[in-house]
């Protein structure tokens, strides 16, 4: 799972749209990813370029292997299935 807090638009619309490109958006600043640890990194790398360290907050939270168990949810949302990947 990835959350971010970015405060110009510029750099902001940027980052989500890098983000799609690894994942489903689940919120306004919160993606789900299924990566490995190949990707992670690159993703990592990428994002960390564009972001303004002072101001800005990138969180990558590694959900673990069965962490579609550990999911509640109220409404309709989409649940990766591949186990054998990183969750971030």
């Amino acid at each position: 799972m990835i959350a971010y807090d970015i405060v110009k638009d510029r750099t902001r619309y940027r980052v989500a749209k890098i983000l799609e490109g690894y994942g489903d958006r689940v919120q306004d600043s919160v993606f789900e990813s299924v990566l490995d640890k190949k990707r992670l990194d690159q993703l990592m790398e990428k994002l960390g370029r564009l972001i303004d360290p002072e101001v800005d907050s990138l969180r990558f939270y590694r959900m673990g292997k069965d962490y579609h168990e550990k999911i509640t949810m109220i409404g309709s949302q989409k649940i990766f299935e591949d186990l054998e990947v990183y969750i971030v």
